[in-house]
């Protein structure tokens, strides 16, 4: 029977062999963020048995955390990975010059995360014989707005894993995608901690770390709710941390000051992902979802899941109490009820408090050990057989996109003039042009 198979979009090749091939991921953003921070774990784990592993990344804060987990880190620069300002012949260059960084091994196996990694992982496997790929789904909205018909047909042919079964749904309701059979659920991982001495002083303190952007815009309704416990009898001594930026750290702050919680709200900004740990020990309860919902109940603090893309900080409950892998994602089906009531619930009772704070710690050990999950990463991985070839370029942007490459004919010889130029365009919002 012939392994080859094609499509409109899209070819698959099953490998002579997949033993003995090195993993390589392929992840083409650089943030403080939930994907960044799991990448790292995998990467610490597979140093830990032996077998370190490779990175595809841009330059940015995780810099020296990756470097300090994988055996190579292939770091890019931003403007390599600008697809707006990119001729083809350009990203092809890209793309050889991250093959001759890998070219010391003979084969790959490619895990990827988003359409630009589909890409680049696909062009690699073209360069390594014998090697496989396999889309891991993280968020529940990373694979749109439009349809992409190569990740059914990857999925029908075995090279889907995703966090948890509200991922794959979440991305059937938003877009279409059938993903049938149901992919792989391999969890998220957390390391168990032991309980350790409160730093907690005074009044009680409510924490949240996230990107201040549109996925987590729960934490609008999370400052509302503040304020409206602090008017409430025995609460004027409650403070909100919140830990993170973002485009929204202007609008949240603001919101804060005209609700007159002020000086009830502290705005960190980020904090290395290893410094976290002083921000859990202070905390009496966390409010958030994903990666970080999870450390903060593997330190033992009492969680409050938050649904994603809600600012009226809607939650399906307490993180201890919530049945199975599920971290928050915005899906259909899901029983909510104003988050303050969950808070309401956990502040009129410490022992209420440490309950919670016991039942998260456990949830956290047993449903998501970091070698459990590993275990069955690495399953599905070694079993992988073909490679998806093919794929299409991510759609550029229409109205900008030919401007900005008509000004880097004009301006290629000026740096300064480019550097000025993405500088702005961060400060834009990432428009695209």
């Amino acid at each position: 029977m012939d392994n080859n198979f094609s499509s409109n979009a899209t070819r698959h090749k099953a490998p002579p062999s997949s033993g003995g091939a090195k993993i390589c991921y392929v992840w083409t953003l650089n943030n403080v963020g939930g994907i960044e921070t799991l990448i790292c774990r995998h990467g610490a784990w597979h140093k830990k048995q032996g077998r370190p592993a490779r990175l595809v990344t841009c330059e940015g804060p995780m810099n020296t955390a990756y470097g300090d987990v994988f055996d190579r880190v292939i770091s890019l620069r931003s403007h390599e990975l600008d697809l707006p300002c990119l001729y083809d012949q350009e990203l092809d260059e890209v793309i050889e010059i991250i093959a001759r960084r890998l070219s010391d091994e003979k084969s790959y196996h490619f895990v990827f995360f988003n359409h630009l990694g589909a890409f680049i992982a696909s062009r690699l496997a073209e360069h390594f014989v014998g090697s496989t790929t396999t889309l891991y789904i993280l968020e529940d909205r990373i694979l749109g707005p439009l349809h992409l018909e190569f990740v059914d047909e990857m999925n029908e042919a075995g090279m889907v894993i995703t966090m948890n079964e509200d991922c794959s749904v979440g991305h059937r309701e938003s877009y279409g995608y059938a993903l049938k059979p149901p992919p792989l659920v391999v969890p998220l991982s957390v390391e168990t901690f032991m309980p350790r001495p409160s730093m907690r002083r005074g009044g009680k303190v409510v924490l949240t770390v996230a990107r201040l952007y549109p996925m987590k815009d729960y934490v609008f309704g999370l400052i509302e709710a503040i304020a409206v416990l602090a008017k409430e009898p025995g609460q004027s001594d409650i403070r909100l941390t919140i830990v993170g930026d973002g485009p929204f750290m202007e609008d949240l702050q603001q919101l804060a000051k005209d609700h007159g919680v002020g000086s009830l709200v502290s705005f960190v900004g980020v904090v290395p992902p290893d410094q976290l740990e002083i921000y859990y020990s202070k905390a009496d309860i966390y409010v958030g979802m994903g990666t970080t919902l999870l450390e903060a109940s593997s330190h033992g603090v009492a969680s409050v899941i938050a649904i994603a893309h809600s600012r009226t900080f809607e939650s399906p409950g307490l993180f201890g109490r919530v049945a199975g892998h599920y971290l928050g994602e915005a899906i259909s089906g899901i029983k909510t009820q104003p988050g303050i009531c969950y808070l309401r619930e956990l502040l009129r009772s410490d022992s209420r408090l440490a309950e919670e704070s016991d039942l998260c710690r456990r949830k956290a050990a047993t449903s998501f050990p970091v070698d459990q999950t590993m275990s069955l990463f690495m399953e599905k991985i070694s079993s992988s057989g073909p490679a998806i070839l093919e794929v299409p370029l991510p759609p550029r942007p229409h109205n900008y996109g030919k401007f900005r490459r008509f000004l880097k004919r004009r301006l290629k010889h000026f740096p300064v003039a480019m550097s000025l130029g993405r500088f702005f365009r961060k400060l834009l919002g990432g428009i695209n042009f």
